[in-house]
């Protein structure tokens, strides 16, 4: 049996525009990158940990590339309207998780600013039996 990451249909390829996606403000933003040619939310695509990422720059200079590894504790402040509950927050907006080892604003301004970018997602085909 070949161990490692999965060939053909099992693995999704995604290119677009990063995107600081917000149904509702209110609940913060989650890292997104906005798939070419889908409107909508139907292009949105929310960043999952082991998603592999690569930003590019002006004249496809690679801005940043990696993969994905979201940290769900760091810059947690009180909520304002509930102070029980903490929140992240990165350039005055609610976020949920920021990149381990990255810079958490710079992190952002490459999905405020839309960068261009490639996202890789393995899907790991289902067991018989196993329920998600």
């Amino acid at each position: 049996m070949k161990h490692g990451r999965p060939r053909g249909p099992h693995r999704i390829k995604i290119e677009g525009r990063l995107e600081a996606y917000a149904a509702d403000p209110a609940r913060g933003v989650l890292w997104s990158i906005h798939e070419d040619g889908r409107p909508g939310q139907e292009g949105v695509h929310p960043l999952l940990n082991g998603n592999f990422l690569t930003v590019y720059g002006e004249e496809g200079t690679i801005l940043w590339s990696g993969i994905v590894d979201l940290d769900f504790e760091l810059l947690q402040v009180p909520d304002f309207q509930d102070p029980t509950k903490m929140k992240q927050q990165v350039l005055g907006r609610w976020v949920h998780g920021t990149q381990k080892y990255e810079d958490p604003e710079v992190w952002a301004q490459m999905f405020f600013g839309r960068r261009r970018a490639l996202m890789k997602r393995f899907r790991i085909p289902a067991t018989k039996g196993v329920r998600w």
